[in-house]
């Protein structure tokens, strides 16, 4: 995975990513960075990235794979059309179980349903597919219509191992924690100002400890 910017974008141009637009939409950058660190490849200077982007990498290939076709990145599941295909394939179909799964209200997934069906608001938030990330190494290959009663049900994460997460993966600052799951610096902040954490963290943090352990698996095609 890419720790310098070098990598960063070798990494890019093998998955057909060929423009500052789409690379800086894939990872939720703003353009002008992607111009700035071009320019510092350019000049040989400030080659390394913080951790996150070897992270955010690592997920994205977790449904990427081996496959380089020109599309290759269509495969990350973005956006709510591709988010409920995962669950179908899956055999998972029915409102409640989704949201329970993902930690959502009924409400909220009956909206994205609406979205789909209306092709508007169609982008997700990266803590999706890093969940489906997590979620895939319990399920495995399986399609089976109770496959996902091998989810793990991880317990909430509360502000104590969040902060034990934080230091065994080396982040120490707000922007740092923010940065790996493509957050602003504020939002993480506001987690300790209201004193309450997103249901979607365990997922996320545990798809990380799965892939630093080598425990993660890759999803099927």
């Amino acid at each position: 995975m890419p720790k310098t910017k070098i990598e960063f974008f070798d990494w890019c141009q093998e998955r057909h990513l060929t423009s500052d637009e789409l690379i800086a939409d894939l990872f939720a950058l703003p353009i002008k960075d992607v111009a700035a660190w071009r320019e510092d490849v350019a000049n040989g200077t400030k080659l390394a990235l913080g951790p996150w982007v070897a992270s955010v990498a690592a997920t994205f290939d977790h449904f990427i794979g081996d496959d380089r076709s020109p599309d290759c990145v269509a495969l990350i599941p973005r956006t709510k059309d591709k988010f409920f295909k995962w669950c179908h394939d899956r055999g998972i179909k029915q409102t409640p179980v989704i949201a329970s799964l993902f930690r959502l209200s009924d409400q909220t997934v009956r909206n994205w349903e609406k979205h789909v069906a209306e092709g508007k608001q169609l982008e997700l938030p990266y803590w999706v597919p890093i969940t489906i990330e997590c979620f895939d190494h319990f399920i495995g290959d399986t399609t089976e219509p109770d496959c996902h009663t091998r989810i793990q049900r991880l317990p909430a994460m509360t502000f104590a191992s969040l902060k034990k997460w934080q230091n065994k993966h080396g982040l120490e600052t707000y922007q740092d924690t923010g940065d790996m799951f493509r957050i602003k610096r504020q939002a993480v902040h506001n987690w300790l100002q209201r004193q309450s954490l997103p249901d979607w963290l365990a997922f996320a943090c545990e798809a990380i400890n799965l892939r630093r352990s080598g425990k993660s698996r890759k999803s099927a095609k």
